[in-house]
């Protein structure tokens, strides 16, 4: 690359730039986006997983493959190294990990070997954010959440016990710090009966902060659930997760048909559902 300065109506010489970007660099970004992306649409993947026997999902460098069996997933890995090589990028290895999900049977623990790569094979992993796990369960996810959300509220905790500031200041401090920390990605949970107890315990802890003690015959005491939800009109945090899951809902049926998210959403599996009862579904 070659660069000059402009001030005003003058410009230097040419200066050779020969360092190539930097992190940091706004040119940095961009350039591995565009590289990142030319790269998985050479793989020709198009389709979802209800329908194909493989996937590709990406999100700037954080790149998941979804496959049916071991052997299509070494096939499209080997694809994505060879294309990746080309352009001078490297997969790595340790932040790499391997997770295999079975309705029946028992599961694989080893660890999965693919050339000189091998791949540590866990129960769960954070993507963007959100726990996926073996189960598909919305447990594991929900317990980081509220332990996420006891971080924040410490961090703010000074502000909540000010005594000069008005409990709907209070209120919007934990609507709009600490709320969203717990139910970030909340849209797409399916809620048990234990995991909406364990939210409202959490909320009520904070609530109970803000809406102080009150003295009633002389007497100090903590206001109940049933004041406490009196106080918030009904509108708590469990109330608020299911009002974004119809938002989220709707989103998706404005959506185009050609959309992989509304496909899944219309798309009916085939075969039979195992023995038992069903898991309660979103």
């Amino acid at each position: 690359m070659e660069a000059s300065v402009k001030i005003e109506n003058l410009t230097s010489k040419t200066i050779s730039i020969s360092s190539g970007v930097h992190q940091g660099c706004p040119l940095s970004a961009t350039i591995f986006n565009l590289i990142l992306n030319s790269v998985i649409k050479k793989l020709n993947l198009i389709g979802h997983i209800s329908l194909e026997l493989k996937q590709i999902v990406a999100y700037v460098d954080d790149v998941a493959l979804l496959t049916r069996s071991p052997k299509a997933l070494k096939e499209i890995f080997h694809k994505l190294q060879n294309e990746a090589t080309l352009v001078g990028l490297n997969i790595n290895e340790e932040k790499t990990k391997y997770m295999q999900i079975k309705r029946t049977g028992t599961k694989d623990i080893t660890h999965l070997k693919i050339d000189n790569f091998a791949f540590e094979n866990v129960e769960n992993f954070n993507y963007l954010g959100s726990i996926l796990n073996v189960d598909n369960t919305m447990n594991i996810e929900i317990a980081e959440g509220i332990v996420k959300g006891n971080k924040v509220y410490y961090a703010n905790e000074k502000l909540i016990k000010l005594k000069f500031l008005k409990r709907s200041t209070k209120m919007k401090i934990y609507k709009t710090i600490i709320r969203p920390v717990i139910t970030y990605s909340s849209e797409s949970w399916t809620l048990t009966a234990k995991d909406e107890k364990n939210l409202r315990i959490f909320e009520r802890q904070i609530l109970r902060k803000i809406f102080v003690p009150v003295n009633i015959d002389n007497m100090w005491g903590i206001q109940s659930n049933m004041e406490i939800d009196k106080l918030i009109d009904g509108a708590d945090i469990v109330r608020f997760i299911k009002a974004q899951r119809i938002k989220w809902l709707g989103h998706i049926q404005r959506m185009g048909q050609a959309r992989a998210t509304r496909n899944l959403l219309d798309w009916k599996p085939m075969g039979s559902r195992p023995a038992g009862r069903p898991r309660q579904r979103w």
